[in-house]
Order: structure tokens, then C-alpha cells, then sequence
């Protein structure tokens, strides 16, 4: 455990006699006795009937935000221009010390089932590789299911990622297979890779010349003008319609994008002032959702809409983050029932990779782009790392203020807020709006105090500190700060009360639901905290046997971060701004020692969990080493880490020269760690094991056989116990030796 175990279980015995000395207070009680003591003593009125709107940021974690840092914090200058996303916080209640899971898909599990990952499986975003094991199970309860049961009216708008439709049984229905019933976004984990052959315009060996997937001017490091071109239907021909708009002074390639079509270029790259249909015919439009070759970042990708088991599919083309507004924004004037509550999710794709910019008209007033910085979106070129590096902040900017000037437009143009200057002075008052980050930043948009090493990924502060602001319906004392712990579980049971629903009475038993009641913290500035403790995990999905990870090499500045569990292929881990060293090598550890490049060489681990009691943190990581694995702790104060005096939560960042010497700790830090040890080993081990119990009852009996036979056949589901994307009678004999009526006994 990178200590002896004789010093640990010497730890132990110096805790069972320290603790009633030094802390009187120190017991440890076991998380699920605690968590049914605190909802007897938060059972109060629900609110009953309010309607809903859930805002969910991409890879945004608290370090981007101002209004969540000091003003006095020195940083802050260089953060977005966030005005709306800080407006909604000043209008309700921001909560400065929340946790999230430290990835995309385990997070959005956790957010709507009330679930740890330890229970629903989801440990990592889930890939194309990823079995139905290790993606919401269509046996979990979620929020969407329990508001339907309350009669609201549902839409979800834009990225989803409990899944991934590649192994599931239910396809791009998943969402619907899950218990979503209304949903219009991509099926996927994010925006696709960026098309830099400009729809099959460049030759391969002249991709590395526009990353951004649109012609750039080289000397004024600016959208190129150029000839616009747009797909037509099968019945039109080119010499009919003339589909494309040639070049004018205001209007650009990205002009271009926004509106749907392909920037024209000539053989050689050169950009085209005005179209041709001979020029048209070299481009291969993206029409088909099984068609990926030519998919675009946010401005040509997947769309399915989901209301039953057989989707809509189709290529959206457009800004992603504006399309999602539109719908949003569509659904909410024409698409429901204006007489029942309502639940809208609006799931941002930004400000995942790939970074691409936003249109011209989704800047915010300032400096153009910044001089002497090339305008690149990924390796390129004749461009060093250090300007690929300032390149992709300056774009996370932009993209960021993006998503805030369309918050905007769609609380202005629905009518649920109403604004003076960059201030909300009314809010729909039957409606609650809730703003969050699904985990924290990925590593090269993270902002300082935070650490790009231990960030997205990473059970680390960087990796699970999130914004989370709610203003509306219920908000007493409004502009306040609650600096008391929450986690994303608890969101969960929040909607519950907000829509008048117990959730715990919705669920079965056997699904333990993490989440704690946090509706007094909108009603009281004076309600007591609800958690003795905060957790989070993060480890590695289920995938096909035989189907193998490479490592992928992710450099920030002087340290070069390695993974390989989590991108399965060379396009993956290139999109995602790393090298690819698969098929030379198998792992990490047998990369790390022939590693010639210059710098700290780290392997993210393969599985992390924290937890804290609000001052104090521990975080546990299994870390591959030679072939085998080890087990890693780090202790933490946070109130005497970086960072602490600027933060509006009071704590530091867990960068690593603030961890403290575990053989070296004073008594009360000795009690503190093996409180926090005890209590993390108290929550991994209330999930109790059951293999074979694909419908979640916590027993393997008749109901599985049913189950696994439903699936019959299907390439993949929560039955493929021998994990060969196929559910047979192989399965079937496996069902059948994990037989155990009661897994609890």
C-alpha cells in the first residue's frame, strides 16, 4: 500500500486508543446507518410540482468559473467571461465545495440514478468498447422514470453518455431503453473528430494543414473567406440548385460551418472565392449517422431522436451548442404540455474535446484573437506544442463564452429569466434552475490554482471539485454561498423533492441510492450540513475479451501523463491530444522506462476513490507497476493546501506537495487518516458483489433466466456473463453456476 502492513495495522491499534482521548467526536459511523439517520432528519415537506430546468456543463469543472474564486484571487483574469452561468449563482445559491464522479459517464450515472459507480458499474466513460455491464443498466431506476410516474413532462436535449450504442442491445435507443422518454441530441460521448480533409477535399497527406476543419488564413490567423458549399437531396443535382454561397467580405469559413455547409478549397488547400460545380462534386457530405468519416467537432455530427425503441437518425449540421438551444428552446414553446410540470435537460457538448471555435457571433466583445498565436485546434504543422498549448486555452475560452451567451438566449427566449445588464432580476417562480459541471477540466484548459496533472480523470480536487449553482423556485436567500459538502448523488434526490416525489420510495430496496436530501440548503441559510463525508471513484470499464488498450501519452508542459485504460485506439487518444504508442507497446509501465522524451513521466492510475470530511482528504489509487499493481494512499489537510485563501470553499488544491508523510503524521492527523481510511472502506464494501444478477433484484434466480432469455441472441446486454458480445447458452451455464437465490446471505 506504499506502506508496511505491520505500520498500518500499528495505525489501527493507535486509532481504536487515540480517538476517545483526542476526539470525543470521532466515531465512525458505518455510511449507510448515516445516511438513514439523515433522512429521518431532513423528513420535511417536499416542494411538490415545480418545474425543472437542468443545465449540464461538459468538462467544466469549478476552476473555470469567476464566480466561484475570490475576487482578492489572482488568476481570475484569466478565466471566460462568464456573465450568465455567474448570474444564475448570484440569483440562488452557489455550492462551492461539490464532488463529482472524475469522469463523464460515471458522473451522469451518478447524477440520475442516485448512484455511486460502485453500484451501477459505469466506472468510466463509456467507449465504443465498453460492454452493457459497465453502462446504466436498463434495470436501474432513473430520475426521468420517477418524474414520468409524477406525470411531468420530459425533453433531453444534446449529450447524454450513460452509454454507448456500439455493444448496446437497444442501439441509439439506449437513451429510451434507460428510461429516458424524450430525447433529440448525439448518441455519443461528445462532439466527433475534426474532419481537417475539409469533406475529402485534401488528400491525406495534407490533413495536418487546417486542425480546425475549416481553411485559415495563415497571415492574419483568421477564418479564410472562401466559397460555401451545401448538401442537396438525392432527387436535385448540382446544375439545378446551385448549392453553395461564394465568398463575400462578411462571410467565412466559419460563417460556413454555422450554417450547415463545407468550406470550399481547391486540390492543393488553396481556399475558393466562388463555387463551381465541379468543386462541389470533390466534397463527400456526412449523411449517414453510420457514416463517420466525415463527421466535423460541433459542426457536423450524429443526431438521433429518441421518443420509443426505434430512433430518428441523422447528421446535424450547424454550431452543436446553438442547435441544442434551439431544440431546447422549440420543445419548451411547441412541444409540451403547457398544463403539467416539466423536466428539461440541456446536456452541452462543450467544453469537451475536440476544441474548435465557436462561431463569429458567439463571441463576446474583446480582443480578437490573440497576436502571434496560430489558430490551431490539435497538432499541425510547423506549430510548436507551447502554441498548440496556448492555442487550445484561447479556444476553451471562446467556447465557454459561447455556452454562456446561448444560456442567455434560452432563459431569455423561454421567459424563464429576465435580466438587467449581466443581472437575472426575475425567475420563472414555478421554476428551479439548476447549473452544474459533469467532473472536473480535462488537463489543457485547467486554470490555476488547479493542477492539469491531477485533473479530469484523477479522484484529485482538479479531477472532482464542480460548479453547481440553483436559483428559482424554493431559493431563500438568494446570492448566498453554502459551503457545506455535496455530491453529485445528492442532485438525484433534489429533483425528487423539487418535483414532490420521495425517491427512495420509487426505488427498490436492493438499489442503495447514495444520495441525501439537500432541499434546506435552498430554504435556509442556517440548515445543517448533511454529510460527514464526501466520496468519489473513478476505475475501468468492462470490455469484449480479447480487446486490448494501448498506452496513449497526453503531454502537458513538462509532465507526460499515461493511460492505458481508457483510449482504445490511435484516433481516440490523437483526438484527445495524445501520442499513440499502442501496437509497439501493451502498457504504460512497459512504456515508462524507454520513455526518452524530456520531463516527469506519470501513469494515471487505473482505479482512484477520495473521500474527505470537509477539511481532511484521502485518496486510494491502484497503480500498475512492473507487471503487477500496487496501492498508493495520500493524505491530505486542504485547508493548508495552495490555493485555500482564494477559493470561496476554504481549501486548497491536493497537489502532491501537500500531501503529508504518512510516517510522519502528528496524533490528530493520525486520527483524521484512519477515520477516513475506515470510512472508505465502509463504502467500498457496502455494495455487496452478486455475478450474474443482470436485473439488479441482488439475487440470481428464474427472474435472470427470464432476463438473459429476453436477450437471447442480442450481440451484447447485461447477461453476456463471459463477456463475447454475445448473449447464448454460454451464458446461460455461467447464469446457472452463480445461482444464489440471496446474495445478501
Amino acid at each position: 500500500m506504499g506502506r508496511s502492513a505491520r505500520c498500518l495495522a500499528f495505525r489501527l491499534r493507535l486509532f481504536a486508543v487515540l480517538v476517545p482521548v483526542l476526539v470525543a467526536d470521532a466515531n465512525v459511523m458505518a455510511l449507510g446507518d448515516d445516511v438513514r439517520g439523515r433522512r429521518a432528519l431532513h423528513a420535511r415537506g417536499a416542494a411538490g410540482g415545480g418545474n425543472i430546468l437542468l443545465l449540464i456543463l461538459d468538462d467544466v469543472g469549478i476552476d473555470q468559473l469567476r464566480s466561484f474564486r475570490s475576487e482578492d484571487d489572482p488568476n481570475v483574469d484569466d478565466l471566460a467571461q462568464t456573465p450568465t452561468l455567474d448570474a444564475i449563482g448570484h440569483a440562488g445559491v452557489r455550492f462551492v465545495n461539490a464532488w463529482a464522479m472524475p469522469d463523464c459517464s460515471p458522473s451522469r450515472s451518478a447524477l440520475f440514478t442516485g448512484r455511486f459507480p460502485m453500484r451501477t458499474g459505469v466506472m468510466n466513460a463509456c467507449l465504443p468498447e465498453d460492454l452493457p455491464i459497465s453502462q446504466v443498466s436498463p434495470y436501474e431506476v432513473t430520475l426521468p422514470e420517477i418524474l414520468s410516474g409524477a406525470e411531468y413532462e420530459q425533453h433531453y436535449v444534446g449529450k447524454w453518455h450513460l452509454g454507448d450504442p456500439s455493444l448496446n442491445p437497444a442501439g441509439p435507443a439506449l437513451t429510451f431503453a434507460a428510461g429516458f422518454p424524450s430525447f433529440d441530441g448525439t448518441p455519443y460521448g461528445g462532439p466527433a473528430f475534426i474532419d481537417a480533409t475539409l469533406g475529402n477535399q485534401l488528400a491525406t497527406d495534407a490533413e495536418g494543414r487546417y486542425s480546425c476543419g475549416f481553411p485559415i488564413d495563415e497571415r492574419t490567423a483568421s477564418a479564410s473567406r472562401c466559397a460555401c458549399a451545401f448538401p442537396i437531396e438525392d432527387s436535385e443535382r448540382c446544375e439545378d440548385v446551385r448549392p453553395w454561397i461564394d465568398a463575400s467580405d462578411d462571410f467565412d469559413a466559419l460563417d460556413c460551418l454555422a450554417q450547415g455547409g463545407v468550406p470550399m478549397v481547391d486540390p492543393a488547400g488553396e481556399p475558393i472565392l466562388e463555387g463551381s460545380c465541379e468543386a462541389w462534386n470533390r466534397i463527400t457530405f456526412s449523411t449517414s449517422i453510420d457514416d463517420g468519416a466525415y463527421w466535423n467537432g460541433y459542426y457536423v455530427m450524429p443526431r438521433v431522436e429518441v421518443t420509443s425503441p426505434d430512433p430518428v437518425e441523422s447528421v446535424q449540421r450547424g454550431y452543436a451548442t446553438s442547435l441544442d438551444v434551439d431544440r431546447a428552446i422549440d420543445w419548451y414553446q411547441n412541444g409540451r404540455d403547457a398544463t403539467r410540470p416539466w423536466f428539461l435537460t440541456v446536456g452541452f457538448e462543450s467544453i469537451h474535446t475536440p476544441y474548435q471555435q465557436a462561431p463569429n457571433d458567439l463571441r463576446t466583445p474583446g480582443p480578437d484573437w490573440p497576436e502571434g498565436l496560430p489558430q490551431v485546434c490539435g497538432t499541425q504543422d510547423g506549430v510548436s506544442s507551447s502554441e498548440l498549448e496556448g492555442a487550445l486555452r484561447e479556444l476553451t475560452r471562446q467556447m465557454l463564452e459561447g455556452i454562456d451567451l446561448e444560456v442567455r438566449r434560452l432563459l431569455e427566449n423561454t421567459g424563464l429569466a429576465s435580466f438587467d445588464g449581466d443581472e437575472i432580476v426575475a425567475i420563472d417562480p414555478d421554476t428551479t434552475i439548476i447549473m452544474l459541471g459533469d467532473n472536473g477540466t480535462y488537463y489543457p484548459s485547467v486554470n490555476a490554482p488547479y493542477n492539469f496533472a491531477r485533473a479530469k480523470a484523477t479522484a484529485y480536487q482538479t479531477g472532482v471539485s464542480v460548479p453547481v449553482s440553483i436559483a428559482g423556485r424554493e431559493v431563500d436567500s438568494p446570492g448566498r454561498t453554502v459551503d457545506a459538502m455535496i455530491n453529485i448523488v445528492d442532485l438525484f434526490v433534489l429533483m425528487g423533492e423539487l418535483a414532490g416525489v420521495e425517491v427512495t420510495e420509487k426505488v427498490p430496496p436492493t438499489h442503495v441510492i447514495d444520495g441525501l436530501p439537500m432541499l434546506d440548503y435552498l430554504r435556509s441559510p442556517d440548515a445543517p450540513a448533511i454529510r460527514d463525508y464526501n466520496f468519489a471513484q473513478l476505475g475501468q470499464n468492462i470490455h469484449p475479451v480479447g480487446v486490448t488498450f494501448g498506452p496513449c501519452v497526453l503531454s502537458a508542459g513538462p509532465i507526460y501523463i499515461c493511460t492505458d485504460g481508457i483510449f482504445y485506439s490511435e484516433n481516440l487518444c490523437e483526438a484527445e491530444g495524445g501520442e499513440w504508442y499502442g501496437g509497439a507497446y501493451s502498457t504504460c509501465s512497459e512504456l515508462e522506462p524507454v520513455f526518452d522524451e524530456p520531463g516527469v513521466f506519470k501513469v494515471l492510475p487505473e482505479a482512484q476513490q477520495a473521500i474527505t470530511d470537509g477539511r481532511w482528504k484521502l485518496v486510494q489509487s491502484v497503480v500498475s507497476s512492473g507487471g503487477g499493481r500496487r496501492i498508493e494512499l495520500e493524505f491530505f489537510d486542504l485547508l493548508a493546501c495552495e490555493g485555500a485563501e482564494y477559493l470561496l470553499s476554504g481549501l486548497g488544491v491536493d497537489n502532491s506537495p501537500c500531501s503529508l508523510d504518512l510516517d510522519d503524521l502528528d496524533p490528530v492527523q493520525t486520527v483524521r487518516f484512519l477515520e477516513l481510511f475506515e470510512a472508505m472502506q465502509t463504502q467500498l464494501n457496502s455494495e455487496i458483489p452478486c455475478p450474474g444478477d443482470g436485473n439488479l433484484d441482488k439475487k440470481v434466480d428464474a427472474g435472470d433466466i427470464g432476463g438473459l432469455l429476453h436477450y437471447w441472441g442480442s450481440a451484447s446486454s447485461v447477461y453476456d456473463l463471459n463477456r463475447d458480445t454475445v448473449t447464448d447458452g454460454a451464458d446461460l451455464g455461467l447464469l446457472l453456476l452463480y445461482w444464489n437465490p440471496d446474495c445478501a446471505q
